[in-house]
Parts: C-alpha cells; sequence; structure tokens
C-alpha cells in the first residue's frame, strides 16, 4: 500500500499528496479543549483538524470556533474518521478539503468519495460565490455572500 493521501476539495477536485507533504501541515487533535487552545500557536499555514472517530462531530465545532474566536484566516483541512456523507458537512462548517488516507479511501471505495463531491452536492450545500446560483444552505441561513 502506498503513501498517498488524498485531498479532496470544496470545489470537487481531488489531489494527492505524499506523506512528506502532508507533514507540512499543522495537526490539531478534534478533541482539544478550546480554552487551552491558544491563538498564538495558530499560524496562517494550512491547519489540519483530525476526526478521532466517526461519530465524533467536535472537529466541526472546532473549525468553526478557530474561523471565529480565533480568526484563523488559513487553508483549514479534516483528516481522520471522516466518511463520505460528512463531505457536505465538513465543507458548511468552513473546511476547504478533506484528507482522505489510502486505508479510509480503500474502505468506502472511490465511488462513495466521487459521488459525495459530485457536482449536485457542491451546488447544493456548499457555499457559491456566483450571484445568481444560491446553495441550499445560503438559502436556509441567509447566507449571501
Amino acid at each position: 500500500m502506498s503513501n498517498t493521501i488524498r485531498l479532496l476539495n470544496a470545489d470537487g477536485t481531488i489531489e494527492e499528496l505524499d506523506a512528506i507533504e502532508a507533514s507540512q501541515f499543522m495537526y490539531l487533535d478534534g478533541e482539544i479543549d478550546l480554552a487551552q487552545l491558544n491563538a498564538n500557536v495558530i499560524t496562517a499555514g494550512p491547519l489540519v483538524i483530525e476526526f478521532n472517530g466517526v461519530a465524533d462531530g467536535r472537529g466541526f465545532s472546532l473549525a468553526k470556533a478557530v474561523q471565529g474566536s480565533l480568526n484563523y484566516g488559513g487553508r483549514l483541512y479534516a483528516a481522520g474518521f471522516v466518511n463520505p456523507d460528512q463531505l457536505s458537512l465538513a465543507f458548511q462548517t468552513g473546511f476547504h478539503g478533506v484528507l482522505v488516507s489510502d486505508e479510509r479511501w480503500e474502505d468506502y471505495g472511490s465511488e462513495s468519495w466521487q459521488s459525495a463531491l459530485s457536482p449536485i452536492v457542491n451546488l447544493s450545500y456548499a457555499g457559491t460565490q456566483s450571484p445568481k446560483l444560491k446553495s441550499i444552505f445560503q438559502m436556509r441561513h441567509g447566507a449571501y455572500s
């Protein structure tokens, strides 16, 4: 098995990274207490929030908090136990992409991952910058920018 890590982007593209490229990111445990997180620790470089279990949604809350109260403006990625059906939620909560290991990719199969990235999912749930097309999420929550 190779050490390829797939980066599934909110725009529906998939990039392949090697382990060395992925190790350049700053990783945060998704279970970290926000009170322990010092804004000075967070750099403007790519930040990865590690999900430790399939039923643990704390990483989504942490993503919103990091972007909000800590004013993080860099690229934000999810990794670990993220499933294909969680991709749209990841993009809604501000993740720019999801890092998927070979093992996770094979657990669900390429068709599941690619289907979760389909244009219909992205158009329906991920935010758009189009003045004419609004996502379902944007229409429901009045987010038009």
